[in-house]
């Protein structure tokens, strides 16, 4: 059986990307695909840009707009028009290398795989490599999900080490656990449907940047930072609570109440750390005026981790140093916190 792709690409208001990221799918060495763009009711040119593409797998349609925490509503129209049995993500700010489908999609020859990921490089607004993102799991057979679910205990974090744009999955399966997953306090689909879809099957980890993930101003990534990470969280803690007994019953070695007292204890850290999480943002995309004004906030605050205040002191004298040093300063900070406590 051939594998037909169905891409699905919500966009809003990026006619700074949209042909980078439209060619980037044109330029595909595995050609059996379709691409499902959903403009959310953009205000600039996206519309008319993405029109002047002629090329019959393009599908564009245009919705009024329903912002970030109904994103989930959108994913899912993509996917009730989605003709293909693999699914791929694709959002109009992102791109993809041009052997991406090629190297990914016959992964799914085997019928236990439910996604595919890889690596991501997260770029700027210029389309220059910031930072390559690996998958962090040291264990080979987990970042598999070998056995089923083992993966879930590395979800719980607001450490992503899985990138929308490098990921593939299995329709049937993503149709089976209800479609794309958004609970109503999280503007995102990702994390929360790859948790689901750990219960599902296998996963297949290729070691290739398979996604380009831009991270500029206007990112919700950047906007909602503090509200993706809680809400990560607080579903992580829902999730461990509803699947309980189907976790149990892959007698996987999973210690949910260790992991729900982790959560706690994130859930805390997260608030101390809102500001300073905020400045490594803007530090990362070279706005170093809003970096600092965060920097300073997180010193003015009530409640801060001490040893965390070395590290904003260093992030706001490199915040005058330029743009290349703070991006790459700032990538060192970001890895340096995620193993402070």
């Amino acid at each position: 059986m051939t594998n037909f792709v169905s891409i699905i690409t919500p966009t809003y208001n990026h006619e700074k990307y949209i042909v980078t990221c439209i060619n980037s799918v044109l330029s595909q060495t595995y050609q059996d695909w379709e691409m499902i763009v959903i403009d959310d009711g953009s205000t600039d040119k996206t519309p008319d840009i993405i029109k002047r593409f002629t090329d019959t797998r393009i599908k564009y349609i245009h919705q009024e707009h329903s912002g970030i925490y109904n994103i989930g509503k959108t994913y899912n129209k993509a996917l009730a028009m989605a003709n293909g049995n693999i699914i791929a993500i694709l959002e109009g700010d992102d791109y993809w290398p041009p052997q991406k489908l090629e190297h990914q999609i016959p992964t799914f020859d085997n019928t236990n795989i439910v996604l595919s990921y890889g690596d991501a490089c997260e770029i700027d607004s210029q389309s220059k490599i910031t930072h390559r993102h690996f998958a962090y799991i040291p264990d080979t057979q987990t970042r598999q999900n070998q056995p089923i679910g083992s993966i879930i205990k590395y979800f719980i974090t607001p450490c992503s080490f899985i990138h929308s744009p490098t990921v593939c999955l299995r329709k049937d399966a993503l149709i089976k656990m209800g479609g794309f997953v958004q609970p109503e306090y999280i503007p995102s689909v990702d994390f929360t449907t790859w948790f689901r879809m750990a219960l599902e099957g296998e996963f297949s980890y290729i070691p290739q940047v398979l996604g380009y993930w831009r991270r500029h101003i206007k990112n919700i990534s950047l906007q909602e930072n503090f509200n993706l990470i809680q809400g990560a969280i607080k579903y992580s803690q829902d999730f461990i609570d509803n699947y309980r007994h189907q976790i149990e019953s892959l007698h996987i070695n999973i210690n949910i109440e260790k992991l729900k007292s982790g959560l706690a204890e994130l859930s805390i850290t997260a608030i101390n750390r809102k500001d300073y999480n905020m400045a490594l943002h803007h530090l990362e995309i070279g706005e170093n005026r809003l970096a600092r004004r965060y920097f300073f906030q997180h010193l003015r605050a009530r409640h801060k981790l001490l040893h965390l205040e070395v590290l904003v002191l260093i992030g706001i004298l490199s915040s005058y140093l330029g743009l290349k040093i703070p991006r790459l300063l700032g990538g060192i900070l970001r890895s340096v916190k995620r193993y402070t406590t």
